[in-house]
């Protein structure tokens, strides 16, 4: 059974509107509450920008107490590798704390116990991009980068929760 967090009592009211099972609770407070072993998995979508880095760190150690063996935390944030993101965008909300580079969630995520961890970029910065040929050779592409978010993630993790979920 899949159940939602969130602090903002009018999004938990829209989400229980649609017959959504989510809870007005702080996340990592109520991540806390959780027995250890007791959850298959742990999403934050857009979350980890709008707290501290130690809400940050509390957030990773009780997601991997609570997580039953073979369990998985998937992370996603805006990617501030994106020259756009983290020069601009970013910044248009004003909840925004800080940016948070990838590699740092996927090393505090190994440092937290976690394994098998990796990044999965889903609109990487233009530099890592193939280079184009002829009269455009070495003029990033960055055309389509309407949601450049990263995700620390452990593998296999589209078809886990498919598994899960539906």
């Amino acid at each position: 059974t899949a159940r939602g967090v969130d602090s903002n009592e009018e999004s938990v009211a829209r989400a229980n509107a649609r017959r959504c099972d989510v809870a007005a609770d702080d996340l990592v407070a109520h991540l806390v509450a959780q027995s250890d072993d007791s959850l298959a998995a742990v999403t934050c979508m857009q979350v980890v920008e709008h707290i501290t880095w130690r809400q940050i760190t509390e957030l990773f150690h009780h997601s991997f107490r609570a997580l039953a063996p073979g369990g998985l935390i998937l992370i996603e944030t805006p990617n501030p590798e994106n020259l756009q993101v983290s020069g601009y965008s970013f910044w248009l909300d004003p909840t925004h704390q800080h940016p948070i580079p990838p590699p740092l969630l996927l090393n505090l995520a190994r440092f937290i116990g976690f394994e098998d961890c990796s990044i999965e970029r889903s609109a990487p910065w233009p530099q890592w991009r193939a280079p184009r040929e002829g009269a455009d050779a070495g003029v990033p592409d960055v055309e389509g980068e309407v949601s450049p978010v990263t995700a620390a993630v452990p593998s296999d993790i589209e078809e886990l929760l498919n598994s899960l979920l539906f």
